[in-house]
């Protein structure tokens, strides 16, 4: 049972920049990440620049004990769903925050958009994001040997 009690959410700034480039690089990360491969700073400045002005994304951050703790980015796509992904900080991993920060990032994105239904693409070997996901309602769709897809509808 975690003991934490509330994770304050609030939009990615750009102070915000180094520290996801960090999260992104660290090796965990990257080996459940679609795309692996190390990140160079010049190409995350100009990533991270063009996500902060798409009004098709929104990237938050998590705030614990004053401290950034992960954050969570939600792509629009074309199929009408906000497509989801969560970086928890490799120091505060294992510790059971994650379930209470993606609660409160989706609530965020609900406030902004009620209508979403939202998506994850997780890797088959991620068991412990599925396990997550799953924790906040999202239903298995789809299922291949490589990437799980999780599905989370408006309640009607």
């Amino acid at each position: 049972m975690n003991t934490f009690q509330k994770v304050d959410i609030r939009r990615a700034g750009p102070e915000d920049a180094s520290e996801i480039l960090r999260w992104r690089n660290d090796v965990e990360t990257r080996a459940m990440s679609r795309k692996g491969a190390v990140i160079g700073e010049e190409q995350h400045q100009a990533w991270f620049s063009s996500v902060l002005k798409d009004p098709l994304r929104i990237l938050v951050v998590g705030i614990y004990l004053g401290e950034r703790v992960g954050m969570v980015r939600f792509d629009r796509d074309q199929e009408e769903f906000w497509q989801t992904s969560i970086v928890i900080a490799p120091e505060w991993r294992g510790r059971g925050l994650g379930r209470l920060f993606l609660d409160g990032a989706v609530k965020y994105l609900l406030s902004k958009h009620p209508e979403a239904s939202l998506a994850a693409e997780i890797k088959i070997g991620n068991a412990a994001s599925r396990r997550l996901f799953r924790s906040l309602g999202f239903i298995c769709e789809e299922d291949d040997r490589e990437i799980s897809r999780l599905v989370l509808r408006p309640k009607e």
